[in-house]
Parts: structure tokens; sequence; C-alpha cells
């Protein structure tokens, strides 16, 4: 429920995650719904703390390094420009969602608008990868199992995926720099 705002986890992998387990406990029909009510649980708990401390949240979250203001700036933009789908278009955008959110109910947004579109948007993107994760879910256990049986491919992979990093990484720093 609270990934993305205190737990460092993308919803998609908790999203797929639920769906490699949704054998055990229901099917990806269970899991889908389950982790979707999750989601729009904390999603309404961000609505619900813009529209208590509104601006104050905002200001002191930005001026602590919580929130950059060009993020708040371009919700703010996107709400006003696209009333409700705009919290469709900030389910899409990885590092914008909570923010969007704390925004809407900042902006007033009526709670029911907020929850239609944000449910729409759940229904789409919690549905594909809960059942990505029941469809391929064997498939990355496997992979994962094989990673572990063997020191030198897990090693590889971590050598690659820390490369991916550091390569992106020294471009962020060069176009920052530019």
């Amino acid at each position: 429920m609270f990934c993305g705002i205190g737990v460092p986890i993308p919803e998609e992998i908790l999203g797929t995650w639920a769906g490699i387990q949704s054998g055990g406990f229901g099917g990806p029909l269970v899991a889908w719904v389950v982790a979707g009510s999750g989601f729009l649980i904390r999603d309404v708990l961000c609505w619900l703390l813009g529209r208590a401390f509104g601006e104050r949240l905002i200001g002191a979250a930005v001026s602590r390094g919580i929130l950059q203001a060009d993020k708040v700036e371009y919700a703010r933009t996107l709400l006003v420009d696209n009333g409700g789908k705009a919290v469709l278009v900030g389910r899409v955008m990885v590092g914008m969602r909570a923010i969007t959110w704390i925004v809407a109910g900042a902006s007033r947004m009526p709670i029911g608008t907020f929850v239609a579109w944000d449910a729409l948007g759940l229904l789409f993107t919690t549905g594909a990868f809960v059942w990505t994760g029941h469809l391929v879910g064997p498939w990355i256990i496997d992979q994962i199992g094989t990673i572990y049986a063997n020191p030198l491919v897990g090693l590889s992979v971590g050598l690659i995926v820390g490369g991916v990093w550091w390569t992106n990484r020294q471009i962020a720093r060069g176009s920052d720099q530019a």
C-alpha cells in the first residue's frame, strides 16, 4: 500500500509479484483486486494529505528536498489543463504518481473525480502487471533460481546491471552539466 511514498518499491514490481504469487490465493483476478485496492487506498491517502495540508505540505516537502519543485509545477499544469484526466496520466508517469495525487487534493479536485480516474488507470496498469507476473512468473522464478545456483551467472548479471546503471548515471551527469 505504501509503495512509492515511503517504501522505495514501485507498484509495478509489487503488482508483478502479486501475479507471480497469485496461484496460491485465488488466482490472478483476486490478486488484481487486492493489489489494485491497496494502490487505490495509497492514492486516496495521498489525495487526503493534499486536501488536508495543501500548499503547506507541498511547500515544506519542496523546501526539504522531498519533492522536486519542477515536478510539483508540472503536476499543477497537468491538473489545470486536463482535470481528472491528469490523474490517469499521472498514474503512468513513474516519479509523478504521489506528487499528482497530493497536488490533486491540494487543488480541491472532488474525491469522486479523483477515484474514478485513478480506478480507471488502476484497472489497466495493475491488471497488466498482475497478469504479466501470473503468466511469466514461473519463468522469472526459474531464472532467479539459475542466478542463485550459479554464482558466475549471478556475478555476470550483477556486472551488467551495474554497468548499465553506471553508464546511465554518467550520461545524466553529462546532461546536467551541459
